[in-house]
């Protein structure tokens, strides 16, 4: 039996260096791999953002990417690609929020006869990245009111693609978007924003400016910053610093509660921080109480006594933010004058002299039972009071008083704007109370 010879390998040498050196390269690339791998893990990795849908009327209509519709309202979370959209009467807000931290990290509100896309919220999955949250909404339609709050965590990159191009939001501020007719409408009322236009053309909003940006395509143009067209009469509730130092509110407002029982607690009303906003709390706690009202009020003119003229004005609005937590009295009470928030415009109309003013009044709660029969306005009011989801956040804005109200009772002069809360039992938060006239 004839066995072969062993096989020799004409240069070992070189294949040995061949496979120590290919081991080296191996090695090396799976310790690049993993080390890229491990990093991009610990500092790049996302995971979504809590989104959760909240109803401040009425309800939001939701479309999930699997298609199923649902009509929230009160609040769900929800997922990307979902589809939001509100009917007449009705308002709503996403609140992102940080996996981590509970941190709100910005609230995009949807007002009435809007939608939007929820595209992709995200954040990193570890807190010692420093990569931002990243948000994107697309296919805007009607009017939304975007807030970001300080904060010194995390940059944020929120951005609303609309078919005239993108707004972009980075920084803390409070801003206003309109889509419509190929159009996009960005004002800054705090803070600073950029739209761009599809073509590239860029501008930046802040505080007190406009930017519109108009077209599709090619044809899209975005154009130069223009001033807010009103002013605000009166005086805010003051900053967090001011807060800090002195409680009481800026001057020109007075405020007051009283009780129709000397023996009950008579309410307690003043600014406070809340959820990082400087606002005027309304408080009065207990059972079986009788009437009582807190009210603050703010007097406008340059000189007291003397109105506030808004002839030379071309509209007139009360805009507030408001949220309800807790009331006793059903609607707004057997004459619908106890509303947990109401809202007061004294003024002179045609003819009025300063002993015979008028008033325009509005009133907003969250609690009616199906059997409750109270009625849903006041004596002197022109609309309808509003009810509110309990416990979330609405914004309001009258429109313009100088249209919503007849000829006869169409504001000349403006004496004083009140906020109260009436009834027996009630928690409410009212901030950023503005009367604003256009020029």
């Amino acid at each position: 039996m004839q066995t072969g010879r062993p096989y020799k390998l004409r240069n070992p040498q070189a294949v040995a260096w061949f496979i120590v050196l290919s081991g080296f390269v191996i090695f090396c690339g799976l310790c690049v791999t993993v080390t890229a791998t491990v990093r991009w893990f610990l500092f790049d990795f996302q995971v979504d953002l809590n989104a959760n849908v909240l109803v401040s009327r009425g309800r939001v209509e939701v479309r999930m990417v699997d298609g199923t519709n649902t009509s929230i309202n009160r609040s769900q979370e929800i997922g990307a690609n979902a589809f939001l959209s509100t009917e007449t009467g009705s308002q709503g807000y996403i609140a992102f929020e940080d996996t981590n931290s509970g941190e709100i990290v910005a609230s995009v509100f949807i007002l009435q006869e809007s939608a939007i896309t929820l595209g992709r919220a995200s954040q990193p999955l570890f807190s010692w990245s420093s990569n931002p949250y990243t948000i994107t909404l697309n296919n805007p339609s009607g009017r939304f009111h975007v807030e970001i709050p300080k904060r010194t965590s995390r940059p944020l990159s929120l951005t609303i693609v609309t078919p005239a191009g993108e707004a972009q939001f980075s920084g803390a501020g409070k801003f206003r978007l309109d889509v419509a007719s190929g159009q996009t409408t960005l004002t800054a009322l705090y803070g600073e924003a950029t739209l761009f236009s599809s073509t590239g053309g860029a501008q930046i909003a802040s505080a007190g400016l406009v930017v519109v940006s108009q077209g599709e395509g090619p044809t899209t143009q975005v154009f130069t910053p223009q001033p807010i067209s009103e002013d605000v009469l009166n005086a805010g509730f003051g900053s967090a610093d001011d807060l800090a130092v002195n409680p009481a509110l800026p001057v020109g407002w007075a405020c007051a509660s009283q009780a129709n029982r000397q023996v009950e607690p008579q309410g307690n009303i003043g600014r406070e921080l809340f959820e990082h906003r400087v606002s005027l709390r309304m408080l009065r706690q207990g059972e079986g109480l009788d009437h009582a009202e807190s009210s603050c009020t703010y007097t406008l003119g340059l000189t007291p006594g003397i109105p506030l003229d808004v002839m030379g004005y071309t509209s007139l609005s009360v805009r507030a933010r408001i949220k309800i937590r807790f009331q006793d009295v059903t609607t707004c009470g057997i004459r619908g004058s106890e509303c947990p928030v109401m809202l007061e415009l004294e003024y002179l109309g045609k003819g009025n002299t300063p002993d015979q003013p008028q008033f325009w009044r509005h009133g907003f709660y969250a609690l009616r039972p199906a059997a409750d029969n109270n009625p849903l306005s006041c004596d002197t009011c022109v609309q309808d009071h509003e009810k509110l989801s309990p416990d979330v956040w609405y914004l309001y804005d009258s429109g313009d008083l100088f249209r919503l109200l007849p000829e006869n009772r169409r504001p000349e002069k403006i004496l004083r704007l009140k906020v109260y809360a009436s009834g027996h039992a009630y928690d409410a938060v009212v901030t950023d109370l503005v009367l604003a006239a256009g020029k």
